[in-house]
């Protein structure tokens, strides 16, 4: 059985969050890319937490594309986000009742580049 695009990001997430990977533009575009294909229309808690997953992501893609990547900027993400987006990725995979999704949609929300960073 062919494992569902929840499982499939959760699982690419836990492994890129378990090295300096997930600091990489290339690592987190894809990580988006995974996480918009969890948009489905079957269920909308699980779309609203996939476009936040999906946009976050992309922010961070974008705005590593600009600039130099320090290590600092792999550990603000992570440290500041790395709970949120793994309970995003459980969701994606898992599902969960509406009241969760927003509950992880606005804690997404305060990971933007622009806030986590400063710049």
């Amino acid at each position: 059985m062919t494992p569902s695009p929840g499982r499939r990001f959760r699982e690419a997430f836990e492994r890129a969050a378990s090295t300096s990977s997930i600091g990489g533009s290339a690592v987190l575009r894809d990580l988006a890319e995974m996480a918009r294909a969890c948009t489905t229309g079957k269920n909308n808690a699980i779309d609203a937490v996939a476009f936040a997953m999906s946009t976050i992501l992309e922010q961070h893609a974008n705005d590593l594309e600009d600039r130099p990547v320090t290590g600092d900027d792999t550990y603000a993400l992570m440290s500041a986000g790395y709970d949120d987006l793994a309970d995003g990725a459980k969701f994606l995979e898992k599902g969960g009742t509406a009241e969760l999704a927003v509950e992880i949609v606005t804690a997404l929300a305060r990971l933007e580049p622009a806030s986590l960073y400063r710049h």
